[in-house]
């Protein structure tokens, strides 16, 4: 499992080329640039392949611990476990890494 930037520690195991992994959307294209033999997907929050993980960024890697719990364990101890952390149980990781709220809450106004 890489958490956010983790994924560059791992980028040249020979089991991860052509795999497609996400990062931080900061250091995405980077990464891209640095490793080649990856495919990188910018806008997602987590994404598995079989047993290897990789997220965005450290909120990300609390959403994906909250998915591997979930398939291990069921979603009630996976919502006990998000209650627990006061965070939301679900967000999918297709989801894209830029929320739509928060592009509201970044665009200039005068009020």
């Amino acid at each position: 499992m890489c958490i956010c930037t983790g994924v560059f520690l791992a980028a040249d195991l020979p089991r991860l080329r052509g795999l497609t992994v996400t990062t931080h959307w900061h250091f995405a294209e980077e990464l891209k640039h640095r490793y080649p033999n990856l495919i990188v997907d910018a806008d997602r929050l987590y994404i598995q392949h079989d047993r290897f993980y990789s997220s965005a960024g450290v909120l990300s890697g609390i959403d994906l611990a909250l998915h591997i719990i979930e398939q291990d364990h069921g979603v009630r101890v996976a919502t006990s476990a998000a209650k627990y952390l006061v965070t939301y149980f679900k967000r999918a990781g297709h989801q894209s890494q830029f929320s739509e709220s928060l592009k509201f809450q970044s665009i200039d106004n005068d009020r």
